[in-house]
This record gives C-alpha cells, structure tokens and sequence, in this order.
C-alpha cells in the first residue's frame, strides 16, 4: 500500500521527459552554434590577411594557389580585407562598413589568363593600361591595372574600390571584383561596350553621336551624380567629372566611372588637396580649397557644353562660352557653338534650354548653381514628343536665371548703342 502511494503519476513522469528532452535539444543546439561559430573564425584567419592591408604577406595571394578558378572566387568583405588604419580618410566613416556590399578578389593568375596574359588592350588612363577580359563563365570585363608611375596611386585604388563597393546605380559603372595579390593592384568593371564619350564626341573614326543621343546621355550623368549627392549614405562628391570618365554601354546607357578622386561628404570636411582635370575643376573650389556638392556641379556644366559643342576644355570650350554669352541674341546665338558634325540637326529650343542649363552650373560662385536633382529634373523635360513635352525650365531658380540673363543681355545691347552712337 505504501509502495503504490510513492509511485508518481504517469502525467508527472511525462512532464519530467518533455523537460529532459527539451533541456538536451536546447544544450545542444547551443553547443552546435559555438561550433560552427569558432568554425567561421578559424577559417577568417585562415582565408584573410590580420592587419596587413595592402601590404599583407604576399604568400597569402600566391600565383601557386591550389584554389580553382572560378570567375566569382573569393567572395568577402572589402573592410574584412583592410584594416581601419588602412582605409582612405574619405571611407574612414564607422557607418561604411555595415553599407558596403561584397565584392570579388580574383587571383592574379585568372585575370591573367582572362586578359590573354594582359595583351587584350582597350586603352591607357592615369590609372594605368585598360583591358578586355573573359572570364570562365564566358562574361566579358574591363580590367584597370595599376601602373607602377600610377599618378592615382594605392590610395585612389583603395578608395574605388571601397567606395564602389557600396555603390549601385544603373547610371554608375558597376564593379565586378578586384585583385591585390603581391604588388599587383587591379581593378575589374563591366565591360562598356561603346567606350568612353570622350572618344565617341572627339575621334574621328566614330559615327557622330546624334542629338537625341547626346541629350539621352547628358540625362543619364545627371541621374548618376544626383544618386552619389542624394541617394548614397554617405553622400558621395566625385571631384573629376569628365567626358573621358563616362562610359557608354552596348544601349548607349552613360555611366559614370572611375572614383579614384572621390571622397565621402562630410559637414566638417577639411580643405583637401585640389584634385581634378583641367577645365573641368570648379573655380571656387580652386580659389577657397573647400570642396562641396556644386563642384561636381559645375563640372558637369562644362561637360553639358562639351556635348553640345563637340570641343573639349582643353580647346577653348569655355572661352568660346563666354564670347557667344556676351553676344546679344535669343537661343539661335547658341548654334554658333554647336558641333558642326550635327549639321544643324537638333531641335533648336532644346539646345538653347540645355545651354541656359549648362551656364547655370558654370556660374563662377557655387551658391548661383542648381543643386543636381534640380538639374535632373529639368533635363527630364527634354526628349519628348512635342504633345506630352512638358513646360521647359519650370523650376523657379532657372526661371530668376533667365530674367537675368535677358536684362544683361538688352543693357549689353544699349551700351553698344550708345556707344556706336557717341562714335
């Protein structure tokens, strides 16, 4: 009798079993998280360099790797790669890390075998020698190789790839990996099929690009600097807008490229270092040293004019500007700087509307400037059809512009009255 009353019910023991059996389960998969946790960790420190950026030991980048190549191997991330210390001051931002997307390190001996052992060359930049590759998965890429007397440099090349890394606008040239193996720095875009607008707008041996084209172009830029000002966290200044750093692919789609100059926005950014291309680099950047947003702005005026004119900064594209400016005229005064091999074939009002644009971003103080969505959005009003074209130029701050501009003009016009008069 006293025995069965010590018995426990059976609902007791079955709680009792559930609980044990709960307990292990729950120890377990504790147990197996360490595990695979202290798993990831030993194969980080046995994949990727500790502390050694750039410079980490060599032998970790071997050409004799047993790895296979595979077009995509070695995937990770950027900041795992390079140490704090390491980092450009312009992606030093504790925020960057998490933003960044991963990227692809190739092997010095894929994009070798990729470029027919560097013999495929499309091109020479301040970068170093351009490439044609194709990889094993038969996808074609363009491959930068860091000259040794590079004026860019390991920092432009730590930067492009730190920044491009957390970059992605169908308007901004994608990157597809890198490679720091030894002394070897390269860097792998997508393949651009019509080259550069420089080449397409100054060399002969093109077809000339065709007004439509050229506003299509100009519109695709705009969309991608407006992404780096106010899509980008952080914001993005590029600092060499220019004709030879848009890339045109197979749809004639503009991309801007090459971030080797760029630098992270920042309110309490301190004066840099001018950087930038001749007749392209904003004047008041060059006369107070403090870099902001309308410095890209004022560059992309001057490649605004370059596509209209067909002439390079470099030739008197701006001084020829300021001559037809002072004229006294309404927008045909703009067909004397149009490209002769256009042949007149552009719709006059467009043109005269895109240079009222473009002298905009080139005022000489960059409060006068249009901010960049401003700009995309009265470029957008252009290449349509004459029904659905919408009011050109409706933004208040062009409308001030051309007031102003008109009244320059007639004071221009009766000085020269007066003055012929008096002679």
């Amino acid at each position: 009798m006293d025995r069965q009353h010590r018995r426990l019910p059976a609902k007791a023991i079955v709680g009792i079993l559930f609980g044990v059996i709960v307990g292990l389960a729950f120890v377990s998969g504790c147990v197996l998280l360490y595990v695979r946790r202290r798993h990831r960790q030993a194969h980080s420190r046995r994949t990727l360099p500790t502390g050694g950026g750039l410079h980490g030991d060599a032998s970790m980048y071997s050409c004799e790797s047993k790895q296979p190549l595979h077009p995509y191997s070695g995937v990770f991330s950027i900041f795992s790669f390079w140490g704090k210390s390491m980092l450009d001051d312009s992606s030093s931002s504790s925020s960057s890390s998490s933003l960044v997307e991963r990227v692809s390190r190739f092997t010095y001996k894929e994009l070798q075998k990729a470029t027919k052992d560097f013999t495929s060359l499309l091109g020479r930049g301040a970068f170093g020698p351009v490439y044609k590759a194709t990889l094993l998965n038969k996808s074609i890429i363009a491959v930068k190789v860091l000259a040794d007397n590079s004026k860019q440099g390991e920092k432009e090349f730590q930067n492009e790839v730190l920044l491009l890394g957390r970059l992605h606008h169908k308007n901004l040239l994608s990157l597809v990996g890198f490679c720091s193996e030894g002394g070897h720095r390269i860097l792998a875009f997508d393949y651009m099929t019509n080259g550069s607008l420089a080449a397409r707008l100054h060399d002969e041996q093109y077809e000339p690009l065709t007004w439509i084209q050229r506003v299509s172009i100009a519109q695709d830029v705009a969309r991608g600097i407006e992404y780096l000002h106010d899509g980008a966290v952080p914001p993005v200044i590029h600092r060499d807008i220019k004709a030879s750093n848009i890339l045109l692919d197979s749809y004639m789609v503009a991309r801007v490229a090459d971030f080797g100059l760029s630098k992270e926005a920042d309110h309490d950014m301190p004066a840099s270092g001018i950087r930038g291309t001749y007749g392209y680099v904003d004047p008041e950047y060059v006369n107070t040293n403090t870099l902001t947003y309308k410095s890209d702005v004022y560059s992309f005026g001057v490649l605004l004019f370059e596509l209209l004119a067909g002439t390079s900064p470099e030739e008197g594209l701006m001084e020829y500007v300021e001559v037809i400016l002072m004229s006294n005229g309404g927008r045909e005064i703009w067909l004397q700087i149009l490209d002769p091999r256009l042949k007149g074939n552009c719709d006059l009002k467009e043109l005269g509307d895109i240079a009222l644009i473009a002298t905009k971003c080139t005022e000489i103080e960059a409060r006068k400037r249009p901010k960049m969505r401003e700009v995309v959005q009265a470029l957008a009003r252009f290449g349509r059809s004459e029904s659905t074209r919408l009011d050109v130029l409706n933004l208040p701050s062009f409308k001030r512009f051309e007031r102003k501009e008109r009244a320059d003009r007639g004071m221009m016009g009766r000085v020269s009255s007066m003055a012929e008069a008096r002679g």
